[in-house]
């Protein structure tokens, strides 16, 4: 396979980040990399640790383990080539190859006696890999570091560092080079493509104030410096929980802390300013973590605590509860961290603590309930250790943000409760949004009770039918939104499961 040439840089904040440029398509965010414990001898007789990567190409996500020289705790960044083949990962200590070995001269981006790689559990959402198209082969990548300057007196005090990176010879040409340094904060690090798209428009939130650094940056450099203030103050705004992402459409720019509460602005690609703040409030000071993203048209806003999933309509104003925490341990309570837009059209939302599953917003574009938030939707190889990548939207200058057609198997195995499927029973429509038939394989047999549960194993439907007939259409309209189990039961006794999602 043909490697693209480009030119790339990697942002990393707080810790790392990377851009790369190849031609006119756009799948650089289309394999994603988890998994930490890779050094543990043992690994291999622990199927629940080591790496993976979650691709997207050829039209559907598939799971592949992955041998990783370090591991991905909290930060994980990945880059593919124009055909959608993993080029690039970082975990914000290093540089790896699509082999899982560190790029000549790609060790220690991190030179802070507070970072400890590979085990330096590194912030969330500290890094970008920035695209430059019709470029060489000549990479620049940049990360944040904790307080390199004055001996790390001051863990909030951060600086951008950047590196350049030979992409056809894998290696780094230089590193450690600071472009900014202030107090700024642990979240909100983001990117996103220009008008004219040969630039980028980096967001770093001040920390303890409500300044904002806007950085464009070009492939020689930063090329403007913006210092905005707006909105509010808060110590906890660099808490390490909250998150921040621009809108696909590159308009809106959006930071949630659950402590402080949700904020938005309108953004401008033409001169990177911020404009029409509004603040929204929901704030929880109990509940740690807090994510958001976008709709892949921009016209809804994901949010979320720890435990509830909120959707807001831009242009009303109005805020809905989607769902809300359904108890879950896999070993750790499977509760809601931060979120990203998959290449696919789909909203995937990581869970903190060190499980292997993804929660997942089927139709993100849709109202309400009706986008199918699916609780544990995505079930992965190996433990993810808080991650979710953090990309800048490469295709904000195309027509459509993302691939509506690649397939996505849901996870619908439920734990702790028999499951039959054994082409007996038939449940269709599935996914199903307000009604479903349900139906006996033998003709002559009739069906005599149908029961609904969650996945948890809890009942929340029972219907007795008279009617003696092998076919019953059942209404769903009462049920969340979730995967459930229906159970059938026939004239002779005899019970069968089968598993569904309610959109």
């Amino acid at each position: 396979m043909q490697i693209c040439k480009t030119k790339l840089v990697f942002l990393i904040f707080s810790f790392l980040g990377v851009a790369l440029h190849c031609y006119s398509q756009k799948f650089y965010d289309y394999n994603w990399a988890f998994g930490y414990e890779n050094d543990n001898i043992d690994t291999i007789n622990i199927p629940d640790f080591g790496g993976q990567i979650m691709s997207f190409q050829n039209k559907k996500i598939s799971f592949s383990r992955r041998v990783l020289k370090h591991d991905f705790d909290n930060q994980t960044n990945s880059l593919s080539d124009r055909s959608g083949s993993l080029k690039y990962m970082s975990n914000t200590c290093d540089i790896l190859n699509s082999s899982g070995d560190i790029i000549l001269n790609g060790d220690k981006l991190l030179l802070s006696k507070y970072n400890y790689c590979p085990k330096n559990d590194p912030s969330n959402q500290s890094g970008l890999f920035l695209v430059f198209e019709n470029q060489d082969s000549i990479l620049v990548f940049l990360h944040c570091i904790i307080d390199t300057i004055n001996g790390s007196k001051n863990i909030f005090n951060k600086s951008i560092i950047e590196v350049k990176i030979n992409t056809l010879r894998d290696s780094v040409l230089s590193k450690h080079k600071t472009i900014l340094y202030d107090s700024l904060g642990a979240e909100g690090f983001c990117g996103i493509p220009t008008m004219t798209g040969d630039q980028y428009w980096i967001i770093i939130p001040e920390y303890e104030n409500n300044g904002y650094w806007i950085l464009l940056y070009g492939v020689d450099g930063v090329e403007k410096t913006i210092r905005h203030h707006e909105g509010l103050s808060s110590e906890k705004r660099a808490s390490l929980t909250g998150q921040a992402c621009f809108s696909p459409d590159g308009k809106h720019y959006a930071l949630y802390n659950s402590v402080i509460g949700l904020q938005i602005f309108d953004f401008d690609r033409t001169n990177g300013s911020l404009s029409n703040y509004k603040y929204y409030g929901h704030k929880h000071e109990q509940l740690m973590f807090a994510g958001v993203c976008f709709s892949p048209d921009s016209r809804l806003l994901y949010f979320n605590t720890s435990v509830h999933m909120f959707q807001l309509e831009l242009a009303t104003n109005i805020i809905d509860t989607i769902a809300s925490y359904e108890p879950y341990n896999d070993p750790y309570p499977t509760t809601f961290m931060h979120s990203a837009l998959g290449p696919d059209c789909r909203i995937y939302t990581c869970t903190p603590g060190g499980n292997r599953y993804l929660h997942v917003i089927l139709y993100p574009n849709r109202k309400g309930k009706a986008c199918g938030f699916i609780q544990r939707g995505v079930k992965l190889l190996t433990r993810n250790g808080n991650a979710i990548p953090n990309f800048p939207h490469y295709r904000v200058n195309e027509p459509y943000p993302c691939d509506s057609t690649i397939a996505l198997q849901l996870n619908t195995g439920v734990e702790g409760m028999d499951v039959e499927s054994s082409g007996i029973l038939f449940l269709y429509p599935n996914p199903v949004t307000e009604e479903m038939t349900v139906e006996l394989r033998d003709k002559n047999q009739s069906i005599q009770q149908i029961k609904i549960y969650s996945s948890s194993g809890i009942l929340c439907a029972s219907q007795v039918y008279f009617s003696s007939s092998y076919s019953e259409r059942m209404s769903l309209h009462s049920l969340s939104p979730g995967i459930y189990i229906l159970e059938c039961c026939d004239r002779s006794g005899l019970k069968y499961r089968q598993k569904f999602v309610k959109i």
